[in-house]
């Protein structure tokens, strides 16, 4: 179950075009795109594709709204490839989205003009990046995320935002990951530890809202 503004006085704050920022995270080739890594590996995509349409729709909502879009995405080479991060699991695997290569490439989205890209090469974006100097700037509280792996980098900002004292929002339906289950438990961990899950419906309905609220100039 998703939480509904009106059902939640405080969402309605967290969801303000004053104070959210929408985060678009890993929506990469080598993540999403059937010719891509974890594509060619076998791995059912349909989840992730169809999270990352979800999230094409919502951004000219967030746009029209005055909300700020931040697109996080992964990249890795020589330089930053640590020997604990290459030998994370037992199973020794070709790394996702190297960077310089079409894998690494945004997929099926594009940044608005001055929409910044932040490039990171661990599973937050709170490690060894300028994104808290983009939000301060801005006066962002409130982190709307999305993107893929729900369990993984999406979960990673999640806690790493509300360890610093953001406001954290999953929008369950522009998330996704390699299983239901995986994704399930994320949105559990989130509900009952780290802040809210709302449907991108919401969201949407919530900025449209506030967008006919301002008066014409």
């Amino acid at each position: 179950m998703v939480v509904k503004p009106a059902e939640d006085p405080m969402l309605s704050r967290i969801l303000s075009p004053d104070s959210a920022a929408l985060l678009v995270v890993d929506v990469q080739n080598d993540f999403c795109h059937p010719e891509g890594l974890f594509g060619r590996l076998g791995v059912d995509l349909t989840a992730i594709r169809a999270a990352a349409k979800r999230i094409a729709g919502l951004l000219p909502v967030a746009r029209r709204a005055g909300v700020p879009v931040i697109f996080v995405m992964m990249t890795h080479d020589k330089s930053t490839n640590s020997e604990a991060w290459t030998h994370r699991s037992a199973t020794h695997r070709e790394d996702a989205c190297l960077a310089g290569t079409w894998g690494a490439e945004l997929f099926e989205l594009r940044p608005g003009p001055g929409e910044p890209i932040v490039v990171k090469h661990r599973y937050s974006p709170f490690v060894g990046t300028n994104i808290e100097h983009l939000l301060r700037a801005t006066g962002r509280r409130s982190l709307l995320v999305t993107g893929v792996a729900t369990n993984v980098c999406v979960e990673a900002v999640l806690r790493d935002g509300f360890a610093r004292d953001y406001h954290v929002v999953l929008i369950a339906d522009c998330a996704a990951a390699y299983t239901a289950e995986a994704h399930r438990t994320t949105v559990e961990n989130v509900r009952s530890f780290l802040g809210r899950v709302v449907d991108s419906g919401h969201v949407r309905a919530h900025w449209q809202d506030s967008t006919r609220a301002v008066p014409d100039s």
